[in-house]
């Protein structure tokens, strides 16, 4: 089994986001203003959104990615003001939208 260390290798502020999990329980995802969670992700990490859509229930989710570096952040945004950065890695890489089918552009 690896270590913890290597799973989750991002610094401390992203520990607590799913997916990176403890012996005995997972830990909560790591929520902060909206504001001030894109601005950690782009002052520490260098992270823009590359996409967004809205989950069945109503909450906005965006993807931040470093292109050069490869890491990638999932974001839920709460109707309340609150952002969540939910899960985290790396090896990001990014897949083209197909063509429509009959379609000429």
């Amino acid at each position: 089994m690896m270590p913890i260390r290597s799973i989750c290798a991002l610094p401390a502020f992203f520990f607590a986001i799913t997916g990176c999990f403890s012996q005995a329980q997972a830990q909560q995802p790591t929520c902060l203003p909206h504001d001030e969670l894109e601005s950690v992700l782009l002052e520490k990490y260098e992270e823009v959104p590359v996409s967004r859509g809205v989950t069945s229930n109503g909450h906005l989710l965006e993807v931040f990615t470093n292109a050069a570096r490869s890491t990638w952040t999932v974001v839920i945004h709460i109707p309340d003001g609150r952002s969540c950065a939910v899960a985290n890695g790396e090896h990001w890489q990014g897949v083209p939208s197909p063509e429509p089918a009959g379609l000429d552009l």
